[in-house]
């Protein structure tokens, strides 16, 4: 007879016998043939006998799985949910897998290994039911990224689209990739090298081209940007700027050693002997702290014969404490007497100083250098 639904076996009609029953070949043989079928139904402990059909296991749980070991009853398989197929060890469930993947050491995973069906596939790494760290990999477009869990990008590697790989979410970095602070290496059509990138500023070493601020120009220059080309070394040494004559920002002070020049008009001051005075442009050239100045005045000089004292202020101001930061030679157009360039220490200022042989209007040309403390 066959098994009921419920796998009981129940012997065929004539059975059991009862006592002083004859044996007959109707009988006895049919119920052994019956008993012989059954016993080859069953799965042998020797594994010669296997199953012909699927085996159908109880739900089982992490404390009593429904696939177990003799030495090990709280170690196996179970079916924690339908569709999800739970392992675990010493009656906790350590993973699963499920429609959506391997999930290792559950409820709370540490790692979770999404469906690698279709264009997307991950390896989650987390705690407390947590994403901490996502490894993706998008079939389509050939790019490998690890994200934070919460859509933060911390590396992207792309095989096939010009995003090479970044680090974000405060990290930054780029090479080749979106990142917009905190140094971005970014090779561009026609374009190429390093190139960092403040909230303010860029900066870059590569070939000259756009808006960085440092790049190699061709034939090995050396180039300086802010928005356009500023200043330049070549490859023979040469220097050259392209913003340093009149430039509207400050170059002063002595903490910055600038090199500068400009065109400025003196303040005089009629000081000693001098009735009136007119400046005219003047040019200036500043190297490091030392300044240099040149430029053309008329004086008219009251008395002949005495001291006279003529105040020039500075292009740039300085402190001057000695007396002897300051010196230059003004000489007359008309072959007049020779002046000297001194330094005012208590007015912080050039100060043109000669004994002229006669009253009247003169013009003077003029140069002092002069250090700036």
């Amino acid at each position: 007879m066959p098994r009921d639904l419920s796998g009981n076996y129940t012997l065929p009609a004539g059975n059991p016998v009862v006592t002083a029953t004859t044996i007959t070949t109707t009988w006895a043989n049919p119920t052994m043939a019956d008993i012989a079928v059954q016993l080859n139904n069953v799965i042998t402990r020797d594994g010669l006998l296997g199953p012909t059909a699927p085996i159908a296991f109880a739900v089982g749980s992490a404390a009593l799985p429904s696939v177990t070991f003799a030495t090990s009853l709280t170690t196996g398989l179970y079916l924690p949910a339908v569709g999800n197929l739970g392992f675990t060890t010493a009656g906790v469930e350590r993973g699963r897998f499920s429609s959506a993947g391997l999930i290792v050491n559950t409820p709370t995973p540490r790692v979770d290994i999404a469906a690698l069906s279709g264009a997307t596939g991950s390896l989650r790494l987390g705690q407390s039911g947590v994403v901490n760290w996502d490894l993706q990999n998008a079939a389509t477009t050939g790019v490998f990224s690890i994200t934070n869990g919460t859509g933060n990008a911390l590396v992207s590697e792309s095989l096939g689209a010009l995003t090479a790989i970044y680090i974000t979410s405060a990290g930054n970095v780029g090479i080749g990739a979106t990142p917009t602070t905190n140094l971005d290496v970014v090779k561009a059509a026609g374009d190429g090298g390093l190139q960092y990138r403040s909230s303010t500023r860029t900066v870059g070493l590569g070939q000259i081209a756009g808006a960085a601020s440092v790049y190699w120009g061709a034939g090995s220059d050396l180039s300086f940007f802010s928005g356009s080309e500023r200043f330049r070394m070549t490859s023979d040494g040469r220097l050259f700027g392209t913003a340093l004559h009149n430039n509207a920002g400050a170059v002063t002070g002595t903490v910055n050693q600038y090199i500068a020049s400009g065109t400025y008009t003196p303040t005089f001051s009629n000081t000693t002997n001098v009735s009136a005075s007119t400046p005219f442009l003047a040019q200036w050239m500043r190297v490091g702290n030392v300044v240099t100045v040149s430029g053309a005045l008329q004086i008219t000089i009251t008395t002949g014969g005495l001291a006279a004292l003529l105040g020039i202020s500075l292009p740039i101001a300085s402190a001057f404490g000695t007396g002897l930061e300051c010196a230059g030679t003004a000489a007359s157009s008309g072959g007049g007497t020779t002046a000297s360039i001194i330094t005012d220490v208590v007015n912080d200022r050039a100060s043109m100083s000669y004994i002229p042989s006669a009253s009247g209007l003169v013009g003077y040309t003029y140069t002092f250098t002069y250090l700036i403390v």
